[in-house]
């Protein structure tokens, strides 16, 4: 039992060095095509959610990839002209938390708007998405 304990604990201790060998040598331009994943999936999991699990999106799917450029253009500019990917993020702290949150509320406010504007002034372009959609892709984001 002892040894079965010193192996498992030998492998653990490996892999853990192996994985933060790995993610000490990510650098910003891996952190920005991470963002561009994951904020081009937000609004499909938000929209999920918003349904409450219905995945009858047919419907849904034009007006959806819309929305998705717009989300992601609007975040990653926001983020990008602030300097989210110019700072080093080795060393990263509760400042750097609210830093990035704050980046993320100022991202929804102006996608946000941007929703409600192409909704106004093109009422055929997302006029069938939910209007809570850029709030819950928001929340998800911040997560």
């Amino acid at each position: 039992m002892n040894s079965l304990f010193m192996v498992s604990h030998w492998l653990i201790d490996k892999s853990t060095k192996i994985l933060l060998s790995k993610l000490l040598k990510l650098r910003n331009r891996h952190l920005l095509i991470f963002d561009l994943i994951v904020f081009a999936i937000t609004p499909l999991l938000a929209l999920i959610l918003r349904l409450d699990g219905d995945l009858a999106l047919q419907s849904y799917i034009s007006d959806l990839v819309k929305a998705t450029l717009l989300f992601l253009i609007v975040k990653i500019g926001v983020l990008y002209s602030f300097g989210f990917y110019r700072r080093y993020w080795r060393y990263a702290s509760v400042e750097e938390l609210t830093y990035v949150a704050m980046l993320i509320v100022a991202a929804v406010v102006i996608q946000t708007l941007l929703f409600d504007v192409v909704n106004f002034t093109l009422p055929s372009t997302v006029d069938r998405l939910p209007r809570s959609l850029p709030f819950i892709d928001g929340l998800l984001s911040i997560i």
